[in-house]
């Protein structure tokens, strides 16, 4: 072993090579620390030094993704591990100072312009890196062995910890260097951040919301930095936010606000306007009202002229708190470019301008909500004061949606003959002056009276060959603005809808009025015990349930929906809260529930092929029309046939007779047109009202319990379940007596509903149900088949339904179209089932 290891020796010993390192190296002196401090200083300046030079791409391999790289070729140094890692964790700085003086260098290629946050924030980088330079300068001194007082004192809030370390030792090494680094290195790093993430997209409120999220960081410098940056970075948004809240104007030249005027509205030349004051035209008023000019709407300005921008607000004020400021600039802009009240705007913003500041933000929403409030006061007092919007509601209301009763029968007596006529008989002038005379007669003059005439008008619809006046005849009422941000061309055509709606109702109530004037007038002139009597009395019959129902309907639009949505409308109006967006929310809250109420647009489920609840409510009133027209048709028949009976029973008229008599078969054509109308009416009513029960609404469902409050709009089913059914028969063992006390247990849960009792065919009703309780009404299953399908000349009182059914359904089975059930018996040994009839099988 001794041998071994004296060959070993002497083989080191005379061997040529120099020593090897453990990374197959030549052993090589390390560089000496104070190279090493001067090439670091060289890289905080962003210069490559002698050993350590800045990467031009990133290292190919995994390794540190620094942009620099170290390097010794030639130099006879060797760098050991711990020293790179030092170096690599120095450079850092070097790399952040290119990072930041490259974006603090880069010039904006047009047509991208630095908005008034990104300048705020290159100008607090420009002060730190100022500091910063005086941390390199004060370090160089100190490798140069120079004391420099008046740097180290002006150094300021970076070289606080420097000056700290600096007294307890007079050199400079490497790791004192890492140590002294460290809270500047934290806040080049920040700044390298906000660097790397402003520009884009994320520009103005977007950036102030990144800055914001730093604040809430665990880390206590990063908090306070982003927060003292954040004060300074949100000078020129509190700026633009004050000048929107207090004066009504939007500058905003780089279109960094979440107010933007909405470029959209705009084309052409004002287009690019806009927009080019949107990208930086300093200096424009940029809130001025040149919307009109360019094109848009009045009734547009107050909803599209500004747009509110979610992504640009800030992150310390909440949505509705950016709504708030949202309106208050929009209220007191519209007040001064759409209203004339520019001297309260002014007059308001010259005693209450204030400087809104991040720092304090309790009095920053104080100060929000109070201008929010009293800019929302005063345009309400606007709109109901000055511009007397209420007065406007109300006439629209009685007008055009005919609340006023004394003005509706006016025009109604002197416009019903005219509006008979064909369409183009009719002249806009003869309309317009009968509804001026219809207004000045239920109108006491006033300054309202005045505008109700400047403002109302009758015009006349396209129309079609064959229509009369009544269908285009229409009222429409002109506004301006600012009257028309709250009555728009929609809320407009809502209203026209509404009057077209209950102009029909009129139309069919004012003819049907006159057809039952005519039959009292020429019934009295008939002689007693006129043939032609009964023929009237049924159709007076039919005209009572006409006009029931359309006073129902008329009912039921006038005071269950207008009257209660204006009682709504009032109580808002009453309270004066919110802006005006919740103003014209409400209007159209009130019109769309007028027309989902009086339209009938509230209906449940219903097959395809069956119609709107509306548009049946039409197809019944032509039908009362064509039946008011063979009405009048009878009555010219009666009057006639009276006239030639009278004077062929005169004996003493010596000259022979030229009038023409009437024959049976005129006679007979007039009873069936009538019957099938009637019959017509009462199917389709019953369908409506079917539909009106389906239907989610309460007050449609109301309005079905009105119109069928005796029940003479029911099919059979409907009937048949307001009857206990009680099954009396199961078998042929069971007899009579069994029978009768299952009616009797039946008895006790009827609730005063009728019995509807299954028997068999041999059991006889009149053996079984005398003995129950006389005023205990009971059917048979099988009698109210018999009752259904009975001819037409079967009186009502031998109906065994005749409780239950109404004159017309007892009369005419053929409208009942639900389902029929009776007893049947297959076989002599199978029980008794219900089973299935059509309308028109025998029972």
């Amino acid at each position: 072993m001794a041998v071994l290891l004296a060959q070993h020796r002497a083989s080191s010993s005379s061997s040529p090579t120099p020593l090897q390192s453990d990374c197959d190296g030549p052993l090589l002196p390390p560089v000496p620390e104070p190279l090493l401090l001067r090439d670091i200083l060289y890289l905080f300046q962003g210069i490559d030094g002698e050993f350590v030079r800045f990467r031009t791409c990133p290292p190919p391999r995994a390794g540190p993704k620094r942009t620099f790289f170290v390097g010794l070729a030639g130099s006879g140094y060797s760098l050991p591990a711990p020293t790179r890692a030092l170096l690599h964790q120095l450079s850092e700085l070097g790399w952040l100072y290119r990072k930041i003086d490259a974006a603090l260098g880069k010039k904006p290629v047009a047509p991208v312009v630095v908005g008034m946050v990104e300048q705020s924030l290159h100008a607090e980088l420009k002060k730190e890196m100022t500091e910063y330079f005086r941390l390199v300068a004060v370090l160089e001194a100190k490798l140069e062995g120079v004391e420099d007082d008046e740097g180290t004192a002006g150094g300021g809030q970076a070289l606080e910890g420097l000056t700290q370390v600096e007294s307890l030792s007079g050199g400079l090494t490497l790791r004192k260097l890492d140590v002294w680094t460290q809270d500047i290195r934290l806040r080049m790093r920040m700044m390298g951040t906000l660097v790397a993430e402003a520009g884009g997209a994320n520009v103005g409120g977007a950036f102030l919301s990144t800055l914001h999220a730093y604040t809430s960081n665990g880390d206590p410098f990063i908090s306070s930095f982003s927060a003292r940056l954040l004060q300074t970075l949100s000078v020129p948004f509190f700026a633009t936010l004050s000048a929107w809240i207090y004066t009504g104007e939007l500058h905003d030249p780089y279109d960094e606000f979440f107010v933007a005027l909405n470029p959209a509205l705009l084309g052409g030349a004002a287009g690019e306007a806009a927009r080019h004051r949107a990208r930086g035209a300093a200096g424009d008023d940029f809130g001025a009202d040149r919307s009109v000019d360019a094109g848009v709407q009045p009734h547009e300005l107050w909803a599209r002229k500004f747009e509110f921008r979610k992504e640009m607000l800030p992150a310390f004020l909440t949505e509705s708190f950016g709504l708030k400021i949202f309106s208050t600039g929009k209220s007191l802009n519209f007040m001064k470019y759409s209203c004339d009240d520019a001297a309260w705007v002014i007059e308001r913003s010259r005693a209450e301008i204030r400087t809104l500041q991040y720092a304090d933000m309790v009095d920053l929403e104080r100060s929000i909500a109070l201008a929010y409030s009293k800019a929302s006061q005063r345009l309400f007092e606007l709109f109901f004061d000055k511009f007397r919007l209420m007065d406007h509601l109300r006439t629209l209301k009685d007008y055009l949606m005919l609340g006023k009763g004394d003005f509706v029968e006016i025009l109604m007596e002197q416009l019903g003959p005219s509006l008979g006529k064909p369409a183009n008989t009719l002249y806009r002038h003869n309309l317009t002056s009968t509804l001026e005379t219809a207004v000045r007669n239920s109108t006491p003059p006033s300054d309202v009276l005045t505008d109700v005439l400047r403002r109302l008008d009758a015009r006349m619809l396209d129309f079609e060959q064959g229509q009369v006046g009544w269908d285009v005849f229409l009222l429409e009422y002109k506004v301006d603005a600012p009257l028309s941000t709250v009555l728009d061309p929609l809320a407009l055509d809502s209203y026209r809808a509404m009057f077209k709606h209950l102009w029909e109702i009129k139309r069919v109530e004012y003819a049907l009025n006159e057809c039952w004037k005519t039959l009292m007038t020429k019934t009295r002139l008939l002689k007693q015990g006129s043939a032609l009597a009964y023929d009237l009395h049924q159709a007076r019959i039919c005209l009572g349930e006409m006009v029931f129902f359309v006073r129902q309907v008329e009912y039921y639009c006038h005071l269950e929906v207008v009257a209660c949505q204006w009682a709504e409308l009032e109580d808002f109006v009453a309270k004066g809260e919110g802006d005006l967006d919740k103003l014209v929310d409400a209007h159209r809250k009130y019109l769309t529930k007028l027309a989902d109420k009086a339209l009938l647009k509230a209906q449940g489920r219903r097959k395809k092929e069956v119609k709107p609840l509306v548009e049946q409510l039409r197809d019944i009133w032509k039908v009362m029309l064509q039946w008011k027209n063979v009405a009048d048709d009878l009555f010219a028949y009666a009057m006639q046939h009276e006239s030639y009976a009278r004077a062929t029973s005169d004996t003493a008229r010596s000259a022979p007779l030229h009038l023409r008599p009437p024959t049976a078969e005129q006679l007979e054509k007039l009873e069936d047109r009538l019957a099938s109308y009637g019959t017509l009416f009462r199917e389709r009513a019953t369908e409506l009202v079917v539909g009106l029960e389906r239907s989610p609404d309460l007050d449609m469902k109301f309005l079905a319990v009105r119109l069928n409050f005796n029940y003479q709009f029911r099919t059979f089913r409907s009937l048949v379940s307001l009857c206990v059914r009680v099954r009396a028969y199961s078998g042929p063992a069971d007899g009579q007596e069994r029978a009768q006390d299952r009616i009797r247990r039946a008895q006790s849960r009827r609730r005063d509903r009728p019995l509807l009792v299954s028997l068999p065919s041999h059991t006889s009703v009149a053996v079984v149900l005398p003995r129950i309780s006389a005023d205990v009404p009971c059917v048979s299953s099988r009698e109210a088949a018999e009752s259904l399908m009975c001819s037409q000349g079967r009186s009502r009182s031998a109906t065994p339904l005749g409780p239950l059914l109404g004159p017309a359904q007892a009369r005419r089975p053929s409208l009942f179209r639900g389902r029929l059930w009776r007893a049947h018996a297959r076989t002599e040994e199978k029980p008794r089932r219900f089973r299935e009839l059509a309308p028109n099988s025998a029972p």
